[in-house]
């Protein structure tokens, strides 16, 4: 859901803040007219470079370099008056801290997204505790690993 989420960013077309993949996926589905061909070239540009320069050297500080090479391209070509998104003020300072709001309807739309997140949780460390199991021949009990 994170990943997708991004896509918005990467095609240049607005995305609902949705907690359903097939409701982001509908989204950029219908979005597809509208894609901005400069930023989804940037974006899958970036991408490439990202790879590229992580299969090289692992090293290499990578993102960094694509800012700033993002940065200089986009200003020598004048893209940001060609519609592709740039940050213009940050805000200095550090945020009033606000303890949060909690109702009901906030937390309707989170429940489903948790359960999944718990049970892939759960599942993956039943996994990985199964395989250790074998491996130094002891007996694992699911219930507990679920209660864990």
């Amino acid at each position: 859901m994170i990943g997708l989420s991004q896509l918005k960013h990467v095609l240049g077309i607005k995305i609902g803040t949705y907690f359903q993949i097939h409701l982001i996926l509908l989204d950029v589905v219908k979005g597809i007219p509208k894609i901005h061909w400069f930023t989804l070239f940037i974006g899958g540009c970036s991408i490439v470079f990202l790879v590229f320069l992580k299969k090289i050297n692992g090293k290499i500080p990578a993102a960094l370099f694509l800012i700033i090479l993002s940065i200089l391209c986009v200003n020598a070509f004048g893209l940001h008056e060609k519609g592709v998104q740039i940050v213009r003020n940050v805000p200095s300072g550090i945020p009033t801290p606000l303890l949060p709001t909690i109702t009901l309807e906030a937390v309707r739309p989170l429940i489903l997204p948790a359960i999944t997140i718990a049970l892939l949780g759960f599942m993956e460390s039943l996994s990985i505790g199964k395989t250790i199991a074998e491996k130094e021949k002891y007996k694992l009990n699911p219930n507990r690993e679920l209660f864990a």
